[in-house]
């Protein structure tokens, strides 16, 4: 009975929060701004690979070099610009991102060759670098507490519902459209940045200060070379390397790092890995791995519906965010053990997808609790950046892997790996 009792504040405590994101212009506005971009970029980048593979004649390495490109804007584009988010007004550059992007694929409408087709989704990939720090950010800056956990889980949600419908998006259009489909995501793009510049005069430039009182757990010898003083404006090495040492000093924000690298490493692994799996160990046919795909979704959408009540504090959310990901571990070892059953594999699918969306939620609502306005998006990007060098690690090492030890060995191996990531979490992670 106790355990009904608090389920059921829980839901209501979530339908509360959740209302209340959808009542407030500014974070439903921001919300219907990230759908926007998020579907418009999904369909960009199916269509840029199916374009690219057309006019190199079927080209892997083409289509290779355009994987690769798509992710090295989070490790370097991220971090050098994520301090336009933490010293001008973040809804406007939101919006600027939006409607460059928009530019952008009016751009690729044109018949271009493949270097400057590779440059376009550059700087596409590029602008979304710059603007999930920056979005994460704002909402730091807009909401607090539980409703902020609800902003993150519902942006989450939007994000993960683009990638769903983006493949049926594209289907759609390129049966009544070819290159137009282009225009149709900029028109998308632009609308999508108008949103995300609605009240943009209540989202103020941060304030730097630069304070060792904002250093939060932070060892006050490292943290930063200045003394105790506001300036408005610092230069771009300056804030970034004080979001660095901000990372490298602040234990919880060292050991978050730490965390995310591992399972990113982990995801990094198994994304390559699902499709030999449903070959080689569920001898299940191609369209089998769609599907798991599209499970795995909706096991996401499930976990960041159910973090907000999760993360009612900082402490509570920290040990809900290790436990998550331990449980996640578990989950992708049942999955490595499925022994050929689908029915196992896609069950044991769903939950890693769903402990992991709590944690994916919890994740940035820690970043942003423990970071300063003023740097917010340079650490949020720092990290992003750490982690994604994890990513494209697994990701390089799947192969060697599934050939020398096999795809259920190597499934396990990721199970344990993430599992690792949350047991470091658990006994490393304390906010008081």
């Amino acid at each position: 009975m106790m355990v009904a009792n608090r389920l059921n504040a829980a839901v209501r405590s979530t339908i509360a929060h959740n209302r209340m994101v959808f009542s407030r212009l500014d974070t439903s506005s921001l919300l219907a701004g990230s759908l926007l971009g998020s579907l418009a970029v999904v369909v960009i980048n199916l269509l840029l690979t199916i374009h690219v593979y057309r006019d190199t004649g079927s080209s892997p390495l083409a289509v290779s070099a355009l994987f690769v490109i798509t992710f090295l804007p989070n490790l370097v584009v991220a971090p050098l610009c994520s301090g336009l988010a933490d010293r001008w007004n973040r809804r406007l550059l939101l919006g600027v991102c939006g409607l460059v992007r928009a530019l952008l694929c009016a751009l690729l409408t044109a018949n271009w060759s493949l270097p400057i087709l590779l440059l376009l989704a550059f700087a596409i990939t590029s602008i979304s670098a710059i603007t999930k720090p920056a979005r994460y950010a704002l909402v730091a800056q807009l909401t607090t507490g539980p409703l902020r956990v609800a902003v993150n889980s519902m942006l989450m949600i939007v994000t993960t519902f683009a990638g769903i419908v983006g493949g049926g998006v594209l289907a759609f259009l390129t049966h009544v459209a070819g290159r137009e489909v282009f225009g149709i995501m900029a028109l998308i793009s632009a609308l999508g940045g108008l949103l995300d510049m609605v009240r943009f005069r209540s989202a103020p430039a941060p304030i730097y200060q630069e304070s060792l009182s904002l250093m939060r757990n932070a060892d006050h010898d490292h943290v930063l070379n200045g003394e105790s003083a506001s300036e408005s404006r610092p230069r771009l090495g300056q804030r970034l390397a004080d979001g660095w040492r901000l990372v490298r000093f602040t234990p919880a924000l060292f050991t978050l790092t730490v965390s995310t690298t591992l399972l990113w490493f982990g995801l990094g692994v198994q994304e390559p890995l699902l499709v030999v799996f449903v070959d080689r160990v569920l001898a299940a046919p191609d369209a089998t791995y769609a599907l798991l795909a599209t499970i795995g979704s909706v096991g996401g959408l499930v976990g960041a519906g159910t973090a907000t009540p999760l993360a009612g504090d900082t402490s509570a959310a920290a040990r809900n965010f290790s436990v998550s990901l331990v449980l996640a571990g578990l989950c992708f070892v049942v999955f490595a053990a499925s022994n050929g059953s689908v029915i196992v594999a896609f069950i044991a699918f769903f939950l890693f997808n769903a402990t992991y969306g709590v944690s994916n939620v919890i994740d940035e609502y820690l970043e942003q609790e423990l970071s300063p306005d003023h740097l917010r998006a340079t650490v949020i990007s720092a990290i992003g950046a750490v982690g994604t060098l994890g990513y494209l690690l697994g990701g390089g090492f799947t192969g060697l892997a599934v050939n020398r030890l096999g795809p259920v060995s190597t499934a396990a191996g990721v199970g344990l790996v993430i599992t690792c990531s949350g047991v470091y979490a658990l006994l490393r992670l304390r906010i008081e």
